[in-house]
C-alpha cells in the first residue's frame, strides 16, 4: 500500500503541474461565461463611440452596391453565398467567404462589418478601419471546449485534461483517505486491545 500511495503522489504532482495552465484556463473561461458582462467591463472591451462615426459617407444600398463593397474584402477569394440577415438589429445583406461574413446594413448606415470566427471589425464604406474588437465570447468558449482558440486541430487537448483532472481528483481523495482509514483502523485496534480483558 506504500507503494501505491508514493506512486499515486508522484503521479498527482506531476500531472497537476502540467495540467495546471489548462485548469486555470477552464476556471477563467467558466467564470467568464457565466459573468460575460463583468468581465467585458474589467477588460475594457469598448463599443463604437459616437466621435468613430462622424462624417461617414452613406450612401443607399442596393443589392449590387452591397455586393461590390464585399467584393473589396479579400478581394481574392470569391463569394460563397448571400442572403439577407438580421444583423445587430438591421435588415442587412449578409455574404460569405471562406475566412469568415461581411455584412452590410440595407439602411443609410454608413457602416459595414467583417466578422471571422474570433473577431470582428466595422469599416467605413471607403473601407477605412473603424472600430475592431476580439470576439472575446467565441474566444473564451473556444478555450473552454478545445483548450486553445480554434477548432482547427479538433478536444482532444481538452479531453486529455478532463481525463487528467478525474484522475487527479481520484488520486486526491486517494491520498486523503487511506491515512485516515489507516488512523482509525489504528485506533479501533488500540481500542479493542484496552477493552479486551
Amino acid at each position: 500500500m506504500n507503494r501505491f500511495l508514493r506512486i499515486c503522489r508522484t503521479t498527482h504532482s506531476w500531472l497537476g503541474a502540467l495540467v495546471m495552465p489548462w485548469v486555470l484556463i477552464i476556471g477563467a473561461t467558466g467564470f467568464y461565461l457565466n459573468h460575460s458582462q463583468s468581465v467585458l467591463e474589467l477588460l475594457g472591451q469598448t463599443e463604437l463611440s459616437e466621435s468613430d462615426l462622424k462624417g461617414l459617407t452613406e450612401l443607399p444600398i442596393t443589392a449590387e452596391v452591397a455586393r461590390q463593397i464585399a467584393g473589396t474584402v479579400w478581394p481574392a477569394l470569391p463569394i460563397l453565398d448571400t442572403n439577407l440577415a438580421n444583423y445587430r438589429g438591421r435588415q442587412s445583406f449578409g455574404f460569405k467567404k471562406a475566412p469568415g461574413f461581411i455584412f452590410i446594413p440595407a439602411s443609410r448606415s454608413g457602416l459595414y462589418f467583417v466578422e471571422t470566427t474570433l473577431s470582428r471589425q466595422t469599416y467605413a464604406l471607403d473601407g477605412r478601419l473603424l472600430h475592431s474588437q476580439y470576439n472575446l465570447k467565441r474566444v473564451f468558449k473556444s478555450l473552454h471546449e478545445n483548450g486553445w482558440i480554434g477548432k482547427g486541430l479538433g478536444t482532444w487537448l481538452a479531453d486529455i485534461v478532463a481525463v487528467a483532472m478525474i484522475f487527479f481528483s481520484l488520486s486526491g481523495i486517494t491520498m486523503w483517505s487511506v491515512p485516515k482509514v489507516r488512523k482509525l483502523r489504528s485506533l479501533a485496534a488500540r481500542r479493542q486491545k484496552t477493552t479486551t480483558p
